[in-house]
């Protein structure tokens, strides 16, 4: 995009840019690419870190669920036979 075009558009965006010359507007323009770059390059390399450090302890925790899951499962299956058992018992008949 050349000076003009960023003349314009800064104009119908309603930025009045009448007093600056067309070199520090170019390298405001510049500087802002180089300023944007780096926040993406810096967004970027912070999302990563945060996948890095987030992505296991998501895992850690899934398989601690599925620990307490399986567990719960198994007290009840445990449960249900200590209450058969009983069941049985009062009515006195052998397993």
């Amino acid at each position: 995009m050349d000076i003009k075009e960023l003349r314009q558009e800064l104009e119908l965006a309603g930025i009045k840019i009448d007093n600056i010359p067309d070199e520090e507007l170019s390298r405001l323009v510049e500087g802002w690419e180089v300023t944007f770059l780096g926040f993406v390059e810096t967004f970027k390399g912070i999302t990563e870190k945060i996948i890095k450090v987030l992505t296991p302890i998501a895992q850690n925790r899934i398989k601690e669920r599925n620990k307490i899951e399986k567990y719960s499962k198994y007290l009840k299956r445990n449960h249900n036979r200590q209450l058969l058992y009983e069941k049985r018992k009062r009515l006195g008949k052998k397993l």
